[in-house]
């Protein structure tokens, strides 16, 4: 086992379980996951309304937890 690469894949882990703790951003996540290819197609899996899925696409695709400072 690489003991070398353990904090990074630690701080990896924290950072994907900060993102995947917002509803939204866990349903869109889900919603790409089970095939939605489209910002319309993840807000109809996701039961997200339009502006809600923008913001928590952009977060998944930057890692960010607060894309817009809102």
């Amino acid at each position: 086992m690489d003991n070398d690469n353990l904090p990074d894949a630690r701080e990896r882990s924290r950072q994907l379980i900060g993102l995947l703790a917002d509803t939204g951003r866990l349903r869109a996540f889900a919603a790409v996951a089970l095939g939605a290819r489209s910002p319309e197609e993840v807000a109809g899996a996701a039961g997200l309304p339009a502006k809600a899925t923008a913001l928590a696409l952009l977060g998944l695709r930057t890692g960010c937890r607060d894309p817009v400072g809102t």
